[in-house]
């Protein structure tokens, strides 16, 4: 572990049965999840359902990662106790699994995404349908992908398809005023973090009566 890491340790049981309810009330859930660590515990907040664990170390303020994450540690929780979680390099660490993630006082990085084998061909597949009639072919999207890979990736998960869907439907309706979808999503970015800090805040205050 780096000296200054930010790293919590926690029990494997609380913190495994923590991320089974969260899965089971999750379900589709393509919000991204939110791990802070506060009064001593480590909070865990997805889909509108939050979880206190008891835990000890050093952490920001918050840490979303995409809900993912949270489902693969579901299944597949290795059997150290006490477990440790890390942020290093910009993921988020259990152990030996991690994923791409976003600390609250962070700007968006400038970080390509994980991206599943076959998933990108498959959605200029559909992105090349929709747009055919107005001539886009699939090799003028797979060149305007690979540019844009290049030139400014960003982290947009494939988790959060639901919600870049609405984004792009309020771009739809926006943007014969000037706004960019990149505006949109960095709006909800914002809104969906403060949000996160506000449910904690409030399941603190509740745990602490």
């Amino acid at each position: 572990m780096l000296v200054n890491e930010p790293h919590l340790t926690v029990a494997r049981e609380p913190f495994r049965v923590a991320l089974r309810r969260l899965a089971r009330t999750g379900k589709r859930s393509s919000e991204p999840a939110a791990v802070a660590f506060e009064a001593g515990e480590l909070i865990l907040a997805w889909a509108g359902s939050t979880e206190h664990i008891a835990a000890s170390g050093e952490w920001p303020e918050v840490v979303r990662v995409s809900a993912g994450w949270v489902r693969v540690l579901a299944r597949r929780l290795h059997d150290r106790d006490p477990v440790n979680l890390r942020v290093r390099e910009g993921r988020l660490f259990v152990e030996n699994y991690g994923q791409l993630c976003l600390a609250a006082a962070d700007a968006l990085p400038e970080l390509a995404p994980v991206i599943p084998a076959g998933l990108r061909e498959k959605r200029i597949r559909q992105a090349a349908s929709v747009l055919k009639p107005l001539l886009v072919t699939e090799g003028d999207l797979a060149d305007l992908t690979e540019a844009a890979s290049q030139a400014h990736a960003r982290q947009y998960s494939v988790e959060e398809h639901t919600m870049l869907k609405r984004i792009a439907q309020a771009w739809a309706l926006l943007a014969p005023f000037g706004i960019e979808t990149a505006e949109i999503y960095q709006l909800v970015q914002h809104k969906v973090r403060h949000a996160f800090i506000a449910v904690a805040s409030t399941e603190g205050t509740d745990n602490s009566r």
